[in-house]
């Protein structure tokens, strides 16, 4: 069996673009099928590998199309994800913002404070995020991404508190890790359950194409 993908190497040169082993490894399969094709048909294997790149067409032309359509994938990533979750991100951090001062002004159990600081404003993150995200086109799957976005930042966070917690304890693994494990119930398991239920509705909706009223 002809090796197709150094085949291709070689006739793209020194052609690069992102991603550009995935495209050999997708086009090297369709040229493998299309050169078993030739060979059941009768076609002798040297005459059936050129016939099967005879597919590709022009090479400068399909060189093109890769990179206009990675240019595309990337784009779409901005738009349907990027975007949305930063302004996911940016209400979060304003409401919580807002909120921290608010509930250290009145009495509220430990239960309402969670509720009050954590789950509501990652709720309404969650649901912009999503929603912005179904406005200009994302899949379920994008709308999730753009919605949970917020939790990157929390992410760090979660780390550098756990290293400081080592830094201060030591090797006193039972208080670090009872540390860790509050930490990362309230700092991110909180929060990410919270950005989902409020995309969570968002979900079931058909993708609305970009542009659309």
């Amino acid at each position: 069996m002809p090796d197709f993908e150094k085949l291709l190497r070689q006739r793209l040169g020194s052609w690069n673009c992102h991603g550009r082993d995935d495209v050999v490894r997708e086009l090297a399969a369709h040229l493998e099928e299309r050169f078993q094709e030739l060979v059941r048909e009768g076609m002798a294997p040297d005459n059936a590998v050129p016939a099967a790149f005879e597919i590709v067409g022009d090479w400068r032309e399909l060189r093109t199309e890769i990179a206009a359509a990675r240019r595309g994938t990337m784009t779409e990533r901005a738009r349907c994800i990027l975007i949305p979750g930063a302004v996911a991100l940016l209400i979060a951090a304003l409401a919580e913002r807002l909120l921290w001062p608010m509930a250290g002004t009145v009495r509220l159990s430990d239960l309402a404070l969670v509720g009050v600081v954590l789950v509501a404003p990652n709720l309404f993150a969650g649901a912009v995020g999503a929603t912005a995200s179904l406005y200009a086109g994302g899949s379920r799957r994008q709308r999730i991404w753009a919605a949970e976005i917020p939790l990157l930042c929390a992410l760090p966070v979660f780390f550098v508190v756990f290293a400081g917690d080592i830094s201060k304890y030591g090797f006193a693994w039972q208080t670090v890790s009872a540390s860790a494990l509050r930490n990362l119930f309230f700092a991110v398991l909180i929060p990410a359950g919270a950005l989902f239920a409020g995309a969570l509705p968002l979900l079931a909706r058909g993708s609305k194409s970009h542009g659309e009223a």
